[in-house]
């Protein structure tokens, strides 16, 4: 057995730049800021290991650990974000972030608290194969024979029952929500289906085979345009190239592909309405959250029942906390890697996030939340 490479491995916090912007005609006296600092590499020879109660019992996970790095080079605040086996995982991923050492560094005037840093292990004995318990396979097959007879309320208990089986496997975390997000999407609640297909995409890479990639993936392209979403509607389209399996020239899903092309080239604001949803490992002041890939590079905020506060910033391996406010444009640091920003707050908020060109005058009430389409 060995170690699979960490899903996402932290190389370093890239140094980010947000400027702020009240409007397109704002004096540049007026312009905010924000500046996280020099880049992060962990020091010595700190390594992550399997879980060996894990290990003994052939079982897969991952875990997210949100932690700070604080100016004498020493780990700060690390908490498990999210987690597969919260028993076998989140305390030895713990102990591996507090082993951390960076070099220290000279902190931002003003500033005292560390730099945050959000980060996945990914604990698995194999690659790209649809690897499932005996069960689990057969609870599965049950699932898609209801849903091809169309009997929904035969498959919405079978899903429930799956949902409580002990899942070993990253592959069979992958099956599970991308069965939970076939049945919504049948069901017509587009938006349960897109909040799925986002989970079952998580791992599905590292832990499902080539063929089984792809279905997610088109059904990912599907949900992420009807959605407004046309930035990742791009990247899985990326992604399918990738594996060898591109969409073809006379593939209807092109003509989806082409709309959302167009839509990013246009100058045109985009918005979307945000709705956050329960966390099930989200701190007592953070319990609802919800994530969008950015793919404008300025993006502002309204809502009518309220708005989140704070935000993380996330650009490949970069992340940066940000304070947010009503009716502020921010523009995105210039890096090449797609950012995404996750929105967390103390209950379900609803509010609009609208993403402008690079160039041309803001206008502020196309943010609003009648402006949806």
């Amino acid at each position: 057995m060995r170690l699979a490479t960490t899903l996402s491995r932290w190389q370093g916090l890239l140094a980010l730049m947000l400027t702020l912007q009240v409007n397109a005609d704002t004096a540049p006296d007026q312009l905010l800021e924000l500046q996280a600092g020099p880049s992060f590499e962990p020091v010595g020879e700190a390594r992550l290991t399997y879980p060996k109660a894990a290990a003994s019992r052939g079982i897969e996970g991952w875990v997210m650990v949100n932690f700070s790095i604080l100016p004498d080079g020493s780990v700060s605040d690390a908490r498990v974000q999210e987690s597969s086996w919260p028993a076998l995982f989140d305390s030895h991923s713990l102990s591996f972030v507090d082993s951390l050492v960076y070099e220290p560094f000279e902190p931002i005037a003003g500033r005292d608290e560390g730099y945050p840093v959000s980060q996945i292990f990914m604990y698995a004995f194999r690659d790209n194969q649809d690897e499932l318990s005996v069960a689990f396979a057969r609870r599965a097959r049950i699932i898609n024979q209801a849903m091809a007879r169309g009997d929904l309320d035969k498959a919405r208990k079978k899903l429930a029952k799956l949902d409580d089986m002990n899942i070993r496997y990253l592959a069979e975390q992958a099956f599970a929500d991308y069965l939970w997000a076939v049945y919504e999407r049948r069901r017509g609640d587009w938006e349960a289906s897109r909040l799925k297909i986002k989970d079952a995409l998580r791992f599905a890479d590292q832990a499902v085979s080539k063929i089984s990639y792809q279905a997610m993936l088109h059904l990912a392209i599907t949900l992420e345009a009807h959605a407004g979403n046309h930035a990742l509607v791009v990247q899985h389209v990326d992604k399918l190239a990738a594996i060898g399996r591109p969409l073809g020239e006379d593939d209807p899903m092109q003509v989806i592909v082409n709309t959302s092309r167009d839509r990013l080239a246009s100058p045109e604001p985009l918005p979307t309405q945000m709705k956050l949803t329960p966390c099930e490992y989200c701190t007592d002041s953070e319990r609802f959250s919800d994530w969008w890939q950015l793919s404008r590079p300025r993006f502002a905020l309204s809502g009518a029942e309220g708005m989140p506060e704070v935000a993380w910033l996330r650009c490949g391996t970069a992340s940066v906390k940000v304070p947010l406010e009503a009716n502020r444009v921010y523009r995105l640091p210039e890096v090449e890697a797609p950012c995404r920003v996750t929105f967390y707050a103390d209950r379900p908020l609803q509010f609009t996030l609208t993403e402008y060109a690079e160039q041309g005058p803001v206008n502020m009430a196309t943010a609003s939340l009648s402006s949806l389409r």
